[in-house]
């Protein structure tokens, strides 16, 4: 039981992560704007003063982004017992602007005292954070949904 408490939701947040990822190199490659959150987490860990080497930085980044959105599929699964809501379509919109909102500002804040943040379009990011969320909200709440949560 315990097993399958865990497994669930590292199934559905890696999926869902996958989902939101994928969303995102298709719009860096629609847009010739390098726009993936794995690389820019890496850009953060390698540019911190002492911070790794790019060799681990890369890998870390990616490790980072999946363990965020398997960390979120809990919270997910979570907010579902504890409300006792099914998960569908508006619940995916809500959690999705949530989830966004709470990733903007968590973003902000890196770009705003990390001692070397990358020159970029923020604003771009940010519209893109919003919609990548939704890809990973609808994408896990359709996921949990279909592999019924309780």
């Amino acid at each position: 039981m315990a097993k399958e408490r865990f497994i669930k939701p590292l199934y559905q947040g890696t999926v869902a992560t996958a989902a939101m990822t994928a969303y995102g190199q298709l719009v860096s490659c629609a847009s010739r704007y390098n726009l993936s959150l794995p690389e820019l987490l890496s850009y953060f860990i390698q540019k911190w003063p002492g911070g790794p080497a790019r060799g681990i930085s890369k890998p870390l980044g990616w490790i980072i982004h999946f363990g965020i959105g398997v960390i979120w599929a809990l919270v997910f699964r979570f907010t579902f017992r504890r409300m006792k809501a099914r998960p569908g379509l508006q619940a995916g919109l809500l959690l999705g602007a949530v989830s966004s909102l709470i990733a903007i500002e968590s973003w902000r804040r890196l770009f705003r005292h990390h001692p070397n943040p990358p020159h970029t379009d923020v604003r771009m990011r940010m519209i893109h954070l919003t919609l990548s969320h939704m890809v990973y909200s609808l994408t896990i709440t359709f996921l949990m949904g279909k592999r019924n949560i309780r």
